[in-house]
């Protein structure tokens, strides 16, 4: 790769992540609020489970947002929340391969960055504005493609049907639960 072109693939803003941290932290805020001017245990079991509503989005969404900048010979990949950045030079990745997985739209393939040692890095689709250039500047660094690992059921196609069917329905289904609450 030429030293005079870097790439970053460019995270589109976690709008959601965001809102649902601040949630959260509202919700720890005002239990331990409710908590000392009240006394009641109640209030930091709540926020126990807030808590760990917390590490869990926090987890999920370090998961899928990370940044990759691939610049000379070092190609880093750091984390949403900071944890478990990453400089890996080329000769430390095995190659890169395409994971067939369900998503809310059918199924989907994601690019995955193989190294030699350590966990696998996937570049989820919907968390990148720039996200189709990925594999040409894999490709142009150096990285090989190592194949497609596919889901290996025979009823995929069925349960991407249902996958996308379910968050159809399941969304008509709180809308109408919504509208039932508003009118009594």
């Amino acid at each position: 790769m030429k030293k005079d072109k870097d790439y970053k693939l460019k995270i589109i803003f976690p709008y959601e992540a965001i809102l649902a941290l601040l949630f959260f932290s509202f919700l720890l805020v005002v239990c331990i609020w409710q908590y000392s001017l009240k006394g009641e245990y109640d209030y930091l079991i709540i926020a126990l489970g807030v808590i760990i509503a917390m590490c869990s989005l926090g987890w999920l969404f370090n998961y899928n947002y990370k940044s990759l900048v691939i610049r000379g010979e070092a190609m880093k990949v750091k984390y949403w929340l900071g944890l478990n950045s990453k400089t890996l030079k080329r000769q430390d990745i095995k190659g890169y391969k395409f994971k067939e997985t369900y998503t809310r739209h059918g199924l989907d393939y994601y690019i995955t960055l193989v190294p030699l040692e350590g966990k696998e890095i996937v570049f989820i689709r919907d968390s990148y504005a720039n996200y189709e250039r990925l594999e040409f500047y894999l490709k142009k660094y150096g990285v090989f493609y190592i194949g497609t690992e596919n889901i290996n059921s025979p009823y995929k196609k069925m349960l991407a049907r249902i996958t996308v069917w379910g968050s159809v329905i399941s969304a008509m289904l709180f809308l109408l639960l919504q509208l039932l609450k508003w009118a009594k």
